[in-house]
């Protein structure tokens, strides 16, 4: 799995502009003096207070503390001031790194190598050293990673500098770790690095070597020892207020969680995470968080929702062109497409995993690793020695080439001396030769025939398959309450139905029963063909459940809905079995008494009173199998007034990507717009909802099917 630890080191390389943070009063004070300040100084100090004001804003404001960096850049190199220059550079390239422009912040760090190097400071040209190295191994060049993190340390060594060589051998056991199979090296180099911050009571460094650590464990399957050290992490960072080392080690839990086999728990963490990095708009992190949100849908046996977060990572990191990453994104989903069954799709994406890793883990990477290790993995190497060491490996390739020439001689002299021989046999075997040729021409027709024909058969085959799909849409389409059956109850409401593929995992629902009409909005577990069986399946156990009952309550109806669910899907709880079912909003509305219950699993109930949205909260568990499941639902009733809107809806909308950011358009979005178009009528606010989708998705893919459902109470 996809870790943080390379964010969070690359933190401590970046001070100070991760410390202080704009929101706490001692911060505003900070920077309001600084504003004085600044109108108060001359020309030439300006450059000095733009970076302190950059670096007091901080993480908090990346772009105001972008703004003012640009100037203290500007106003340095006016008056040729080379330290202010150095500072300015730094903040800008962190600025690039945690948006997620590699390419920027690398250009930016290595101009902030060579001011270091005029500035003749060894421990900033040591830091810089270090930060190129990060961007270098973020982007999957892990040789130049290796090349910058041992020209760093080679100074902090000679400075006796143990802060920041405890961060250089961090960043050396994430090469280790990115490896894919060093863990146990990847452990030691953190475990030193975890000493030495204990030593100088480095707090940050502290929770980072935790997290590092833990990520170790998990891959070793050291679940418990893993537990303990991302809760160590997490302690430390809320202490701190550092939300970037909150977010990290609550990812990190989810995927021991889900190790564990205690999945919400590890949906839970993963999800709070995911919203985290949302807010800081970082979307490097986030493509992580939901890559191990996919990962616990895996674990979980929910292959379409692993897939769908396994995507949404994968084209972040696409957009972001970070290589590792594109490569590990690749290998899981291949692997849950072969959980499902599309073996085609498996293997095209096992490839492309499999071509690209080789592209950057090559021999000369492998090498500088273990040269890397012999310097400072072991203590005693000293200098005197690698020189001796590095004679004899001259020595060595010399006497290598004398016998490789020796050897290509003797080999000339062989084949000249056969020569002769070797073109009395080609004569004779020129004429067989001719032959098979002839006979092998006959076979690449003959193939070529064949293939041409599975070819047609592989064609008519697909439009089959598409044809059938179709026609099951209709048949999908035909079960669902045509217009006519909302026309003769309600005089105002809306269906805002998308499918994501030809066939949809949702579906609405309406039927009259005396006085009531009974109506739902469900989102089946998968898409397209499964999802639509499963909707099927769900509006027939509805029909059936109704038709039967003599006393309609909402919350009845959801409980037996999922018995007959488990009940037909033979669902007993056993590991490994489907955990197939559906989250369902279902409203029982009473014309009579003017009276609406509502019962939901996972899927609210929104309401706008008099201006003001009220939500009625689901139950946190499905219609189907589930560990934490309550006897019963809970039945809601809300007493009609004229005027109210109602809106049930699956997470289709709430979920979808797009915008500048490519984020999802989440819940407070949504309720934020249902708000500001309430007072129109149903069929106005249909098209709203559509148009407003249609912009935020822009250049998007539809990720999931979209149901969202609203009515106007008139009377």
């Amino acid at each position: 799995m996809y870790k943080n630890s390379i964010f969070l080191i690359l933190v401590l390389f970046c001070i100070p502009i991760y410390i202080q943070a704009q929101g706490d009063d001692k911060g505003k004070k900070k920077i309001d003096s600084l504003k004085v300040a600044l109108k108060n100084s001359s020309e030439s100090n300006k450059s000095k207070i733009y970076n302190e004001l950059a670096t007091n804003y901080g993480l908090s404001s990346l772009d105001t503390a972008f703004i003012f960096a640009e100037k203290a850049l500007e106003s340095a190199r006016k008056f040729d001031q080379l330290k202010e220059e150095y500072a300015a550079l730094n903040t800008i390239g962190t600025v690039h790194f945690y948006k997620g422009d590699m390419d920027k912040a690398l250009d930016i760090w290595q101009k902030d190598l060579e001011v270091s190097k005029k500035l003749q400071d060894k421990k900033e040209e040591a830091a810089s050293y270090n930060r190129v190295g990060v961007i270098y191994k973020t982007i999957g060049s892990y040789d130049k990673a290796i090349d910058h993190y041992q020209k760093s340390a080679d100074i902090y060594k000679e400075l006796n500098d143990k802060n920041n060589l405890a961060r250089t051998f961090a960043n050396i056991g994430n090469i280790y770790y990115h490896f894919g199979e060093n863990f146990d090296k990847a452990y030691k180099f953190y475990s030193d690095a975890l000493n030495i911050s204990y030593e100088i009571k480095d707090k940050y460094l502290i929770l980072n070597m935790h997290n590092s650590i833990g990520n170790c464990n998990y891959e070793r399957k050291e679940l418990n020892e893993a537990i303990d050290n991302f809760r160590n992490a997490l302690t430390i960072s809320k202490e701190l207020k550092y939300e970037q080392g909150e977010a990290t080690s609550l990812n990190n839990l989810g995927r021991v969680y889900a190790e564990k086999l205690q999945y919400t728990i590890a949906l839970k963490y993963c999800e709070e995470s995911s919203q985290i990095w949302v807010k800081l708009g970082n979307m490097k992190e986030n493509a992580s968080a939901l890559r191990d949100i996919g990962f616990v849908y895996l674990k979980w046996g929910r292959y379409p929702q692993a897939l769908q977060y396994y995507t949404q990572s994968y084209e972040i990191v696409k957009k972001l062109g970070l290589i590792k990453e594109i490569v590990d994104f690749q290998k899981d989903i291949s692997n849950v497409y072969e959980k499902m069954g599309d073996y085609k799709n498996a293997l095209s994406f096992y490839r492309s995993s499999a071509s690209l890793k080789d592209s950057i883990f090559n021999a000369d990477t492998q090498k500088q690793l273990n040269e890397f290790e012999a310097k400072f993995g072991k203590k005693e190497l000293e200098a005197n020695n690698l020189k001796k060491d590095k004679e004899l490996l001259r020595q060595t390739n010399l006497r290598n080439i004398v016998s490789l020439v020796a050897i290509s001689i003797l080999i000339l002299v062989f084949v000249v001396y056969n020569r002769y021989r070797v073109k009395q046999k080609a004569n004779l075997k020129l004429a067989a030769q001719n032959e098979q040729i002839i006979l092998a021409n006959a076979e690449i027709e003959r193939k070529n025939t064949e293939l041409e024909e599975k070819n047609d058969i592989l064609f008519k085959t697909k439009k089959e398959i598409t044809d059938s799909i179709q026609y099951a849409s209709r048949i999908q389409t035909a079960i669902l309450p045509p217009k006519e059956h909302f026309d003769s109850f309600f005089q105002n409401y809306f269906i805002l139905y998308k499918p994501r593929d030809i066939v949809s995992g949702d579906f609405y629902y309406l039927v009259h029963k005396g006085n009531k009409a009974i109506m739902a909005a469900a989102d089946c577990t998968g898409h397209g063909v499964p999802g639509a069986f499963m909707s099927m399946l769900g509006s027939a156990l509805l029909n059936g459940i109704i038709n039967n009952m003599e006393e309609i309550h909402a919350n009845l109806i959801l409980n037996q809905l999922r018995e007959n669910i488990k009940k037909s899907l033979r669902q007993t709880g056993k590991e490994g079995e489907a955990k197939d079912g559906m989250d369902i909003a279902l409203v029982v509305y009473d014309k009579e008494i003017k009276t609406l219950e509502y019962a939901g699993a996972f899927n609210s109930l929104l309401m706008i009173r008099n201006g003001e949205l009220i939500e009625h909260k689901a139950d946190k568990m499905p219609i189907g199998i589930f560990v934490k499941e309550k006897e019963s639902f809970t039945n809601n009733i809300v007493e009609l007034q004229k005027d109210d809107n109602f809106y049930l809806f699956s997470d289709g909308y709430v979920s979808q990507f797009g915008g500048e950011n490519g984020r999802k358009f989440m819940h407070a979005n949504f309720k934020k717009l249902l708000v500001e178009i309430a007072s129109k009528s149903m069929a106005e606010q249909k098209k709203i909802l559509d148009d407003a989708l249609t912009s935020w998705q822009g250049e998007f893919s539809q990720v999931d099917d979209i149901l969202v459902m609203g009515f106007k109470e008139t009377e």
